[in-house]
């Protein structure tokens, strides 16, 4: 599905809006990850809000969720495994939950809102709450992961980051192959590419100000300003996660159309 054109301009202000955010944090460098977190999340996201209140409650459930509740086991995972690195001077809260800080857990939580928002907004279109009884899948998630804390040292595996990329696509390949009409793919092109390009864009910038570095085990890496960047950043995080984001919220939460 593409997008109405109604609804053209509102996709170029959010653009503007998004990619102004990183551009003053490229040119000013905030010290601390929580006004980089803000700047590259909340512009596009309190635009859109401004726009529209559809399904607000079922997205911020979703992120909720799935951005938090799943987002820390495979942080923690990640961390264990020095998937990449954090430098906690530039944290208020480097320390707040398990080793991760809470700049963090607000990242997985703002970046999977932002894809459920843009996604719903310019795509899907739907301002009937709902919530499928597949949420109950969840609940293991909820109960479990605390217990991964106490298992950690048995957590420490080679390829991490390729490991538990590929982990969490498995939901999302189901939700695809059991699609009826391969046009049903096309309402992911929209959110992939500038979802995609904002994602790539704001990793640029937090490798350039080094918010973050990867010194971890990778099956490949690039280099760009002189830092390293995994072939699984690219793959998972810049290309993927938009796709793998809404499988999750179709699959479990919405109406799996």
């Amino acid at each position: 599905m593409f997008i109405y054109k109604s609804k053209i301009q509102d996709l170029i202000f959010w653009t503007i809006l998004s990619f102004g955010g990183l551009l003053f944090v490229f040119l000013f460098k905030p010290s601390y990850m929580m006004t980089f977190v803000s700047l590259s999340f909340l512009p596009g996201i309190f635009y859109l809000l401004f726009k529209t209140r559809g399904n607000l409650l079922q997205a911020l459930i979703f992120s909720s969720i799935v951005g938090i509740l799943c987002g820390i086991p495979f942080e923690f995972v990640n961390f264990l495994n020095e998937s990449w690195f954090y430098d906690d001077s530039r944290y208020l809260f480097p320390d707040l939950l398990f080793g991760i800080p809470l700049e963090v857990i607000l990242w997985y939580f703002f970046w999977t809102f932002s894809v459920v928002q843009f996604y719903e907004y310019f795509v899907d279109q739907s301002n009937t709450f709902k919530i499928s009884r597949k949420i109950l899948f969840f609940i293991p998630v909820l109960i479990g992961w605390p217990i991964i804390y106490f298992f950690s040292t048995h957590l420490i595996f080679s390829q991490a980051y390729l490991v538990t990329g590929i982990a969490s696509t498995f939901p999302a390949l189901y939700f695809l192959f059991s699609q009826k009409s391969i046009f049903r793919y096309t309402k992911f092109l929209l959110p992939s590419a500038f979802l995609g390009a904002h994602f790539f864009v704001k990793e640029l910038v937090a490798l350039y100000h080094d918010y973050w570095s990867f010194s971890g085990d990778y099956l490949y890496t690039f280099s760009v300003f002189q830092k390293t960047l995994p072939i699984e950043e690219v793959f998972f995080w810049i290309v993927a996660s938009p796709i793998i984001l809404i499988c999750y919220y179709e699959l479990f939460f919405d109406d799996g159309r």
